[in-house]
């Protein structure tokens, strides 16, 4: 069915991430995950799961300082995105600097 919207998995290196589900045509669909690279590589996977083709759009790769990510099993784990508040920056942008 051409009109179907894609729907697909992705998978960080061979752990299951996130399904990737479209509301509508113009609707846009962000996923956020932190990992530890354990290696100079890390595998972005998209998985076609018979509805459509599956695509990205965008992968931005940030440094962090792994000192404030400290979890109670250690580095090898992932963390995803709970919620994001907004919590008013008033004095610029706010934004990652480059």
């Amino acid at each position: 069915n051409e009109k179907a919207l894609p729907e697909f998995d992705l998978y960080l290196n061979v752990n299951f991430w996130s399904t990737v589900k479209f509301k509508n045509a113009s609707d846009q669909v962000y996923k956020e995950i932190l990992t530890f690279a354990e290696s100079e590589k890390i595998y972005v996977c998209l998985v076609n799961k018979g509805k459509g083709t599956p695509f990205i759009s965008g992968l931005d790769l940030r440094p962090v300082n792994k000192s404030i990510y400290g979890t109670e099993f250690g580095r090898n784990v992932s963390l995803l995105l709970y919620q994001r508040w907004d919590t008013g920056y008033l004095n610029g942008t706010g934004r990652y600097q480059n």
